[in-house]
């Protein structure tokens, strides 16, 4: 099991005839924190560095192991961050990014610079749930306009944005040429590569042939983000998601200020004060993302 950044344990108390009630009690002291937090970053740079195929075997899909799996969001005090909107149940999907080494971009779905990183599924602690990926496209799908299925087609395309392998379209070399001729460089045209898991080792290799068409796009895939669509999880349950850390982005305002903001919320919420994560994205095609922890930047319960 991975350990986060910082875990509160409940504290038993008892005050006359009450009934006892459980309290946020233990905070790890400040070298194991900086150590936990580095590693989670190191974790991260690791895995944004490998490039795998598929992982252990040729049906566990490459984001089971590697790359960065991550969603902007917004903070407010008006929900939390972490839970689905509640159109993502009608559209049967919430939308990640996927970043690696070899399927970068510059920046974020609505230019967001701040959220959550997910861990990868096999990495995952033993208690928190496993959310699906259902499907990915190469570059950002305009999903919202998907509204009854965010991984099927847009009402307005219904053929030619229809998922990527029922159409023949295989390969990230065959994904590129059906964007050119079909979908007229417009993002909301284009197919997705369905990955479920029950699709076994077909489902890794859509995923690989993904990955590639992002480098086959080359320029076109670094300025527009890619799209993973994951299926909804439950309202409040942040204990139980495998979150692994939150992150911003040093472009725009705001960015540390709304990562920290959610970093605290997570932890008034759940117990659990998990680490911001400065993710720097490469600003040219030939430079890379770097991670990293910064024990200044962290929010300090009680402060």
């Amino acid at each position: 099991m991975k350990t986060p950044w910082l875990m509160v344990l409940g504290l038993m108390l008892s005050v006359g005839c009450s009934t006892p009630q459980q309290q946020p009690q233990q905070l790890f002291g400040v070298s194991a924190a900086l150590q936990s937090g580095e590693e989670t970053a190191a974790r991260m740079t690791r895995r944004y560095s490998e490039t795998p195929s598929h992982c252990a075997d040729l049906e566990e899909m490459a984001f089971k192991c590697s790359g960065v799996i991550f969603r902007g969001t917004e903070a407010s005090p008006e929900f939390h961050a972490w839970n689905p909107a509640p159109n993502a149940y009608l559209r049967k999907g919430v939308s990640f990014s996927y970043l690696r080494a070899d399927s970068k971009f510059r920046k974020l779905a609505y230019n967001y610079n701040h959220g959550f990183v997910l861990y990868p599924q096999n990495d995952q602690p033993a208690d928190k749930v496993t959310i699906e990926v259902r499907c990915v496209f190469p570059l950002d799908a305009a999903s919202e306009l998907r509204a009854t299925d965010a991984c099927g087609s847009n009402p307005t395309y219904p053929e030619v944005s229809a998922p990527c392998q029922p159409q023949g379209v295989l390969t990230g070399e065959q994904w590129l040429q059906h964007f050119i001729n079909k979908a007229h460089s417009q993002g909301f045209r284009q197919c997705g590569f369905k990955v479920h898991e029950a699709m076994g080792m077909a489902a890794a290799q859509g995923f690989h042939e993904a990955v590639r068409a992002m480098g086959l796009a080359g320029n076109l895939s670094f300025s527009v983000q890619n799209e993973l669509i994951l299926t909804p999880w439950t309202q409040d349950i942040g204990d139980r998601l495998p979150i692994e850390a939150f992150f911003y982005t040093p472009e725009g305002d705001g960015g540390l200020a709304g990562a920290r903001e959610d970093q605290k919320d997570f932890y008034k919420v759940t117990g659990i004060l998990l680490p911001v994560i400065r993710t720097t994205l490469p600003a040219t095609a030939s430079a890379n993302a770097t991670f990293q922890f910064i024990s200044s930047e962290q929010w300090t319960p009680g402060k």
